[in-house]
């Protein structure tokens, strides 16, 4: 199955019978309680225990329970790359995300190297863990996304058998087993880094705060850049969209075709026009920034005010009834910002 659907189908594969090389692996082994084999999870909630002694019966099994769980969406998405950071040493990054119309969605992450058709002394032995870490949970509402990430330094066994090398991750509901797993995603040797997007904090599009670090790396990361601590390879990791080893203007011209700006934020909120005279004039004002074009609606109390979508809300000949909290709500095509609410009070 590994072979038929290499694109779908991410399988990894404990033993019991190599020691403390695999302390990943008897955790899980725990996890499920397995105490004979073969024993198979199918998205961590379909257990298939035993075999057949004959395999096309023990694929066809298998297969009808990858079936039963290809045909389903999966809510969660996993866009993952491995990369070189020193001597036989990778790091996977994984950036999991959950769909704007899912529920929020707390998940245990797993990461794991394995190597294929390792060991050679069993028969089938297919993505064995060689090392593996839990990352925690993680906690998303609908539409949030993070990015983890961990690095592996590969076994003396993978490294002679680099073509058989895979980074595997997955998301999984918490609690105890069996516990179904949202997502997976693999990559393949050769781990290639992911294309340079200009995204630097990852946060799934690039603003303001990307556009910092840009220029902060084009001056290179020794001159106290924004976030403290980033390093050259960061800067080209995320910046060198040629390819050329450096951060210069001809990247600028292709973070600037990915920039999609910021949402809105508050600059300046509305202040409190207090004892304004009866027949007098109330002026709130809210100053924003964020990517043009900004959109504003005033509000009194928790009602929209009719063609109150300035950024200055006059109210003229004030009565009694004009009394009240009012707050600005600023938008654009990538969010909202809430201003805080300004008072406005009558004399008497």
């Amino acid at each position: 199955m590994i072979d038929n659907y290499p694109d779908t189908f991410v399988a990894v594969e404990y033993h019991t019978a190599y020691g403390p090389e695999t302390p990943f692996g008897d955790t899980r082994i725990a996890y499920y309680g397995i105490t004979g084999t073969p024993g198979a999870w199918f998205d961590g909630g379909i257990e298939c225990s035993g075999a057949y002694t004959d395999y096309n019966q023990q694929y066809n099994w298998y297969h009808s329970q990858y079936t039963s769980r290809a045909s389903q969406d999966a809510d969660v998405t996993i866009a993952m790359f491995a990369y070189e950071t020193s001597a036989q040493t990778y790091e996977i990054e994984a950036t999991f995300c959950v769909e704007p119309s899912a529920s929020t969605k707390t998940m245990v992450i797993n990461m794991v190297q394995v190597l294929d058709h390792w060991p050679t002394t069993i028969s089938f032995p297919r993505n064995t863990v060689r090392q593996g870490v839990n990352k925690g949970t993680i906690t998303l509402g609908p539409g949030e996304c993070e990015t983890l990430t961990h690095a592996f330094t590969l076994t003396a066994e993978s490294w002679t058998a680099k073509e058989d090398t895979k980074m595997v991750v997955w998301a999984q509901e918490t609690g105890s087993a069996p516990a179904w797993v949202y997502q997976a995603a693999q990559v393949a040797w050769p781990f290639e880094p992911p294309p340079a997007s200009g995204d630097f904090d990852a946060d799934g599009f690039v603003g303001l705060a990307d556009y910092e670090v840009f220029y902060d790396c084009m001056a290179g990361p020794e001159e106290d850049p924004v976030p403290t601590g980033t390093t050259a390879d960061d800067c080209l990791r995320v910046f060198d969209f040629d390819e050329d080893e450096d951060v210069d203007a001809q990247d600028a011209l292709s973070f600037m075709s990915v920039f999609t700006g910021s949402p809105p934020y508050i600059i300046t909120h509305p202040g409190h026009q207090l004892d304004i005279p009866e027949g007098g004039t109330a002026t709130f004002v809210v100053v924003a920034g964020g990517s043009a074009p900004l959109s504003y609606q005033w509000e009194k109390g928790a009602y929209p005010l009719e063609g109150a979508t300035e950024y200055e809300l006059i109210i003229e000949d004030v009565t009694p009834a004009d009394a009240g909290w009012y707050r600005c709500i600023v938008t654009n095509a990538l969010g909202e910002a809430n201003s805080n609410s300004g008072m406005l009070t009558v004399a008497e």
